[in-house]
């Protein structure tokens, strides 16, 4: 999940990691996108994030679904309400702790 960041902060080399990882899953490279929006092995609990998104944050803030992406789940997106921030942070949370056997960072 963390890969593009490691990344970023050139931790990879420090650490010795190199190349694209490829999602246990084997239908993609392991990186933001893939597990949030498209790993197969985590479809259930991605329904469980996105439904607790659009309940509670999509329609109260008068949200287009079809606009959600990594920046909005990572609290970085310019209509999403300051106030909605902790909800959409807690859905990703969920996420994210649902399916920690599933990927690496």
């Amino acid at each position: 999940m963390l890969k593009s960041h490691r990344m970023r902060n050139n931790i990879d080399k420090r650490a010795g990691l190199t190349g694209d990882k490829l999602c246990i899953c084997g239908s993609g490279i392991q990186d933001i996108d893939h597990c949030l929006f498209e790993c197969p092995d985590a479809s259930s609990e991605r329904k469980v994030m996105f439904g607790n998104i659009e309940e509670n944050v999509l329609k109260t803030a008068g949200l287009d679904p079809a606009r959600i992406d990594a920046a909005f789940l990572l609290g970085d997106h310019p209509k999403l309400p300051k106030r909605l921030q902790p909800v959409v942070t807690a859905a990703v949370c969920g996420f994210l702790e649902s399916t920690a056997d599933r990927f690496s960072i």
